[in-house]
């Protein structure tokens, strides 16, 4: 039988009910809802396969497996590089605070993830000194990385995540029924494994995406009279 012991670790640092905020951010998906560019299930759904997908295999994704392969190096030195990248691909101020919020949640609940062995031990405030960004990046990949989750089903799980947490909030802006909104991510889902197979060809030098209609929303939202969500 194959070692599934990083399994529990891994459907853990996935579940929407873990602590670190996803829930109060649309990532930009609210001011594209705003701007009328996003206006039903239909739009919804084109958003996540064409603009999410791509970014998550051209930023996302190769972030996590370059932070990765990092630590498992032990090149701090190109963890920080990394982590400055991650904070550089951001955009907008609003998408670099929210990476920065959510990646520093994440982190404080190490020791209950972890354990306060490890976590109070110099070997992993060498790796916290590493990041000082905190971005959302690093911190996936630096759990990943001590509960010993393999490479791509973390890349493969944390895809799902981010298609989840972007189908809910559509959920919550366009007042949709949540039988669409599974019926949206039964359909993402099947491009899975072809945007972590995309992620893994993108070498450091190649992350970056460009979503100008995406980022100009979430630009205008930072300033918007009204806010559902805090990005």
């Amino acid at each position: 039988m194959p070692d599934t012991s990083w399994l529990p670790a891994l459907l853990q640092l996935s579940d929407s009910t873990l602590p670190v905020g996803a829930y109060a951010h649309s990532f930009g998906l609210e001011g594209l809802v705003q701007m009328g560019a996003v206006t039903n299930i239909d739009d919804l759904e084109r958003f996540l396969t064409r603009e999410m997908l791509s970014s998550l295999s051209e930023v996302e994704l190769p972030l996590i497996r370059h932070s990765r392969a990092a630590l498992e190096s032990n090149d701090l030195a190109a963890v920080t590089r990394l982590d400055h990248l991650a904070l550089a691909t951001r955009p907008t101020a609003e998408l670099r605070s929210a990476s920065t919020r959510m990646g520093r949640q994440l982190l404080n609940l190490a020791p209950q993830l972890l354990g306060e062995e490890l976590t109070e031990s110099p070997a992993w405030q060498l790796v916290l000194d590493s990041i000082p960004h905190r971005q959302t990046s690093t911190a996936t990949a630096v759990l990943h990385h001590f509960r010993k989750v393999p490479s791509n089903a973390g890349l493969h799980a944390t895809t799902w995540q981010t298609l989840s947490g972007l189908a809910q909030a559509g959920l919550k802006l366009l007042h949709l029924g949540p039988a669409g909104i599974q019926g949206i991510l039964a359909r993402c889902s099947e491009a899975i494994p072809t945007t972590v197979a995309a992620s893994i060809s993108i070498s450091e030098a190649e992350i970056g995406s460009f979503t100008p209609l995406w980022d100009i929303a979430s630009s205008r939202h930072q300033r918007a009279p009204a806010r559902l969500f805090i990005s």
